[in-house]
């Protein structure tokens, strides 16, 4: 019986990854960095330790049984298909081989992978867009808008005031009729 999936990452760990990233971009695109990335020291870390085994055997857990090919070159120490290790469930005692030969393969991989992932840059944010404008200009005027978004009621209420109001005697009446405490 297959044992229980344990994530790579605990929920925690992957969090916090996101979360730093997200505050990068953010302060990328406000200016204050040239850079934002994903660091992912940490999951490289648990790829290449325990959790990256208990990986392995889950997944080999999960596969349909070995076939008696798949068995005699797992067992010749040359499991391989197209290049990649086998993927099936081996009889337990061929697991252990098997399980290192997919180790080898991760960690052969994982240490390929940078400890940085850029996600964005300042150079790209400075250049022109497909549009032929630089994109964060344009957040940029978008934020302004949001920003004097509220004054737009505010506006209009001033414009019907002008228009109904043609003394300061009519505009007390008007508010007071607007607002009048006997309704």
């Amino acid at each position: 019986m297959a044992n229980a999936a344990q994530p790579v990452l605990s929920p925690d760990e992957a969090r916090v990854m996101v979360e730093s990233m997200l505050d990068r971009v953010f302060i990328t695109i406000n200016g204050q960095a040239d850079i934002a990335y994903l660091s992912v020291v940490v999951l490289k870390a648990h790829l290449l330790g325990q959790a990256g085994e208990n990986s392995i055997q889950y997944l080999l857990n999960i596969e349909p049984p070995c076939t008696k090919k798949q068995v005699a070159q797992i067992q010749s120490g040359n499991a391989r298909e197209k290049g990649q290790p086998v993927s099936c469930h081996p009889p337990q005692e061929d697991l252990g081989l098997l399980t290192s030969q997919w180790k080898a393969q991760l960690d052969s991989t994982s240490t390929k992978i940078p400890d940085q992932i850029t996600i964005l840059s300042s150079s790209y944010l400075s250049s022109e867009g497909s549009l032929g404008r630089n994109p964060i200009a344009r957040l940029n005027k978008l934020r302004t808008i949001i920003e004097f978004s509220p004054l737009v009621p505010l506006f209009l209420l001033l414009l019907l005031t002008l228009f109904i109001v043609r003394s300061l005697k009519s505009w007390l009446l008007w508010w007071a009729s607007r607002f009048s405490l006997s309704d």
